[in-house]
């Protein structure tokens, strides 16, 4: 029984391998199975042409162009008729008209301010009562003048009458006809005369220096009483310009002094802007030369178009910038003021950023300034990319619709007119990862392509605007490989 049983047990063994080895081979068969499912049925790729693998980038044709230079300020418009009214006198306030308060319009020579002026009023009637008493005092002293103008001349004929007295009594003498006591009786009347001769010529020549003392006093009495007139004058502020009430600085019942400001008025109608340009546009910028102001906000109705009205003659040694003023006329919009709404109307104290053109144009090339990286120009040759060194000269901003392009930010490269020859393309925006000398696909920026085989230009035309779109290649969003950098309407 012993064999038997051991052989029933070398059986079992074997059946248990087998069938594992079988359950192995099952699960080989299959994945085999599966593979050769999965290998049968999986896509197919179709092999890409060699200029299907090139990056496509937008290409336009350099332009030479008449440009004016330009030179970017900043400055605060300012009123050219602005006034702080002042007081005059020192004075309490008495009355402030109702419509005089701040934002309303005033016209020159309307009351804006009542000071009191009763003290000076006194003072003023003061002056000319003293100034007609002493009037009174001159014309009394005159009348004086004349009546020892008579006496004198009466004297002066007593003393005439004496001395022809003495004359003939001394010829008497000579003759033995008078006495000596009849001599000198004559000679006693003649000094008596000559005596009231003396002091009437006494008492006219002391009224004169009288005469000029009160013709003193009335004057001073008379500078006193203007003066006085002057104050009640002042005492009445008045505006001396056509303009709007700024600001009102006083109440009434409160005193003011001389030179303390009462009122600000403004005149809206001229405006001046002084603009600071680098020194270096003295140069370049002229009386005339068109200047386009702007609002910080960079709203596009807050723009102004001017010239350029004067120039200061000397430059900022400190700040290195030179001035140059521009003046805006806004009558028309001042005929409507409170009204409408202040559109277009510049106000003082606006803070403004301005772009001046120089009057004199120059030829040069002009390329978008986003198609620059690192002072290099990106073109395309025979298929390939290759890069060209430029320098700068200024840029501009403004559209320029002959270049076919939206860019309004430019530059305007240094050199003559070999610098680029005519045909050349360059990339619209300067690629960040491709190479000098790396083969790609030139499109023109309105969709043509360039560099390609006839057969496959109306493909690859049809095939780039949609292409852009997924932040890969397109002829409109500029390289595929920058994740759709630039385009036509991008900005550096």
């Amino acid at each position: 029984m012993k064999p038997a049983s051991k052989l029933v047990r070398i059986s079992g063994k074997t059946v248990s391998v087998l069938t594992r080895i079988a359950l192995v081979a099952a699960i080989l068969a299959g994945g085999f199975a599966i593979f050769h499912f999965l290998y049968q049925t999986r896509p197919t790729i179709d092999p890409l042409d060699e200029r299907q693998l090139r990056p496509r980038v937008v290409v336009a044709e350099p332009v030479r162009m008449a440009v004016r230079r330009q030179w970017t300020g900043h400055g605060t418009a300012r009123a050219v008729d602005a006034v702080n009214v002042p007081a005059l006198v020192n004075a309490p306030v008495k009355h402030v008209p109702e419509q005089v308060i701040e934002g309303r319009p005033v016209r020159r020579g309307d009351l804006l301010m009542q000071l009191d002026d009763s003290e000076y009023v006194r003072q003023r009637d003061r002056a000319r009562e003293e100034a007609t008493a002493l009037r009174q005092q001159l014309r009394q002293l005159e009348t004086e003048a004349r009546r020892a103008d008579q006496r004198l001349e009466l004297e002066r004929e007593a003393l005439e009458l004496a001395q022809r007295q003495l004359q003939r009594t001394l010829e008497l003498a000579e003759r033995a006809s008078a006495t000596p006591q009849d001599v000198d009786r004559a000679r006693r009347e003649v000094i008596p005369a000559e005596l009231s001769v003396i002091a009437a010529m006494d008492f006219i020549e002391n009224l004169e220096p009288r005469r000029d003392q009160l013709r003193a006093q009335i004057q001073a009495a008379e500078a006193a009483a203007g003066l006085a007139q002057l104050h009640v004058d002042r005492c009445r502020i008045t505006s001396p310009i056509d303009g709007i009430v700024q600001s009102v600085d006083v109440k009434v019942g409160e005193r003011v002094g001389p030179e303390q400001r009462l009122l600000r008025v403004v005149d809206l109608e001229r405006i001046e802007v002084p603009l600071r340009l680098p020194s270096g546009a003295a140069r370049d910028v002229a009386v005339g030369d068109p200047v386009m102001l702007r609002t910080s906000s960079g709203r596009r109705n807050a723009e102004w178009h001017l010239q350029v009205s004067r120039i200061a003659p000397e430059s900022d040694a400190h700040t290195r910038s030179l001035t140059v003023y521009v003046e805006l006329d806004q009558a028309e919009l001042m005929s409507s003021y409170g009204d409408e709404p202040m559109d277009g109307l510049l106000l003082p104290g606006t803070y403004l950023s301005a772009r001046v053109e120089s009057g004199r144009p120059q030829q040069r090339w002009v390329v978008p300034r986003r198609a620059l990286r690192a002072g290099r120009l990106f073109l395309v040759r025979e298929g390939a990319l290759s890069t060209v060194p430029v320098e700068v000269d200024f840029t501009i901003e403004m559209p320029l619709p002959q270049t076919g392009l939206p860019d309004e930010l430019w530059a305007v490269l240094e050199g003559d007119e070999d610098l680029l020859a005519p045909g050349l393309r360059y990339l619209v925006t300067a690629p960040t990862t491709l190479l000098d000398g790396q083969a790609v696909e030139a499109v023109m920026h309105d969709g043509q392509i360039t560099d390609a085989p006839a057969d496959q230009a109306d493909q690859s035309a049809g095939g780039a605007e949609g292409e852009g779109s997924e932040g890969g290649e397109g002829s409109e969003g500029g390289e595929g490989s920058e994740g759709g950098e630039g385009g036509e309407g991008g900005r550096p």
